[in-house]
């Protein structure tokens, strides 16, 4: 799922004679995008190199383009106090060596592509059409507006590389020149209205303005009319490199959280396994992932020199990919009880809150291939109620479950209060709480799977044909299983993964 673009961030500038590219790319690629990436409201960024690069053409010749939620976003103080950070010795000797440096914001107002985008097997093109409409007649804008949005539009879309046309109107007061030349020909002109025309084609050369689809375009009467009316300036770009979009790039994600983030984990002492499951019910959250740790002391661990230490080592891809996902969240729970198949075990075990589980360190159990969890909350909190729940689900339900085919294990949790860690900007603590930033786009998600719920239960199987087994459903449909699970004394959650990766232990 990714987040809707209505707005635009948009920078241009020439660099200096005594700036690299390679100084550019290194500060922009690794630093500059992922900080605002990291911001809530910036969707992804682009970045472009002109195509029209000659002696005689004009300049800005690089282009970034962010796309926002909302042009309100660089306006809101998560921003501001981003842009209010003094920037390092380097940044300041880059925007330095910068001829020309403008931002602008503008609100999209048009849109329109085709119905499949197709961007793979080629390079992006685009085409910025800046354009300023004289104030006289008052009825002259909204005649061309009319004209470029259902008739040119149209006309460009012909040709066969075109894939999209964004037009946008510049927020009033929004364009800052960052930097300033007194030559003209380097700081640019910013016109009330921008299009970007995007194109797809093999080559990183093409010119879309000696497409004869698009020469056609611009040479209908309408087309010569209007554009001889108006202050024109169209420049041409290529794409260079895409940061994002948010929530859309799960193959960068998962290939961070499994070479460096696990890894990492487990480098401390106290983590000791870990198994990363995808969902198998297509809801939401996607991906649960389980940390056997050593120790029900979780304030320790969090707090502990080695783990924060993971944290204030953040790279600029770290921060920047946790801001894509919807939601990034752990809770820590306490182990209450276990029925296990597992040989040369006992059948079952009740776990009275244990600092350390040295049993499973030296016997690390295969990870389960499927897993049921089980979330309940109590709306009924009379300990008479918790006390015979919990004595239901320990002696009689879980037993139930283990007739299942394919039943493996259950084991259940109770939440430790106040210790949750919810995403994405490097860890702060609160009290005795370890916390992190929660992205806001979380909140779109459904309440019933970002509720922390006071107890839960995994029950693994070796085979998914619990999901339709007749001794599964008596175990849910008893007469007691009803009774307990009546509404309104518990509300329940129940959610189906399979298993995506296993990480072996240390220790």
């Amino acid at each position: 799922m990714s987040l809707t673009n209505t707005g635009i961030f948009f920078v241009w500038g020439e660099p200096g004679p005594n700036l690299s590219h390679d100084e550019i790319n290194d500060v922009y690629d690794n630093h500059h995008i992922p900080a605002r990436l990291a911001i809530p409201g910036f969707i992804a960024a682009s970045r472009y190199i002109a195509t029209d690069a000659n002696a005689s053409s004009p300049q800005p010749t690089l282009l970034t383009l962010y796309d926002l939620t909302s042009s309100q976003v660089p306006f809101d103080q998560a921003y501001k106090s981003l842009s209010a950070q003094p920037p390092s010795d380097r940044q300041k000797a880059i925007i330095s060596g910068f001829k020309s440096l403008n931002r602008s914001v503008y609100d999209l107002i048009f849109e329109q592509s085709r119905e499949k985008q197709r961007y793979e097997g080629g390079y992006e093109h685009i085409l910025l059409v800046n354009m300023t409409i004289p104030p006289s007649p008052p009825s002259l804008e909204e005649e061309i507006n009319n004209w470029y949005d259902q008739v040119h539009i149209r006309d460009i879309s012909h040709c066969e590389e075109w894939v999209r046309t964004r037009r946008f109107r510049l927020v009033p007061g929004s364009s800052i020149n960052l930097v300033s030349s007194s030559s003209s020909s380097v700081t640019p002109t910013t016109h009330k209205y921008l299009t970007i025309h995007s194109f797809v084609h093999p080559t990183p050369t093409f010119n879309v303005l000696a497409s004869p689809s698009f020469i056609r375009a611009g040479q209908t009467k309408e087309a010569q009319r209007y554009m001889g009316l108006v202050e024109l300036e169209v420049r041409s770009f290529v794409l260079t490199k895409k940061f994002g979009p948010k929530l859309d790039d799960e193959i960068e994600l998962n290939d961070w959280y499994d070479k460096e983030h696990i890894p990492g984990l487990h480098s401390l002492p106290s983590f000791i396994t870990t198994q990363r499951y995808i969902a198998a019910d297509s809801l939401t959250p996607t991906y649960l992932c389980i940390h056997t740790l050593a120790s029900t002391d979780f304030e320790y661990i969090l707090t502990s020199p080695g783990f924060q230490g993971l944290l204030s080592r953040a790279s600029p891809r770290e921060i920047s990919l946790l801001t894509r996902v919807q939601l990034f969240s752990g809770r820590a729970y306490e182990p209450l009880f276990e029925l296990s198949s597992f040989p040369n075990t006992a059948a079952s075990t009740s776990l009275s809150s244990p600092t350390r589980f040295p049993q499973l360190i030296a016997h690390h159990r295969p990870a389960a291939k499927y897993i049921l969890l089980v979330s309940v909350d109590l709306i009924d909190k009379s300990p008479a109620f918790e006390s015979s729940l919990n004595l239901w689900y320990n002696t009689v339900h879980i037993p139930a479950i283990s007739h299942t085919v394919g039943w493996v294990r259950s084991r259940r949790f109770e939440i430790k209060d106040g210790v949750e860690i919810s995403a994405h900007t490097g860890g702060q603590n609160i009290g005795d709480t370890a916390t992190f930033n929660a992205s806001k786009e979380s909140n779109d998600l459904e309440s019933s799977h970002l509720h922390a719920y006071q107890y839960i239960t995994l029950h693994e199987f070796s085979t998914d044909k619990y999901v339709s087994d007749p001794a599964t459903m008596a175990a849910f449909q008893s007469k007691e299983a009803q009774r307990m699970h009546m509404l309104p004394k518990v509300k329940l959650d129940f959610r189906h993964f399979v298993l995506y990766k296993d990480f072996s232990c240390h220790g």
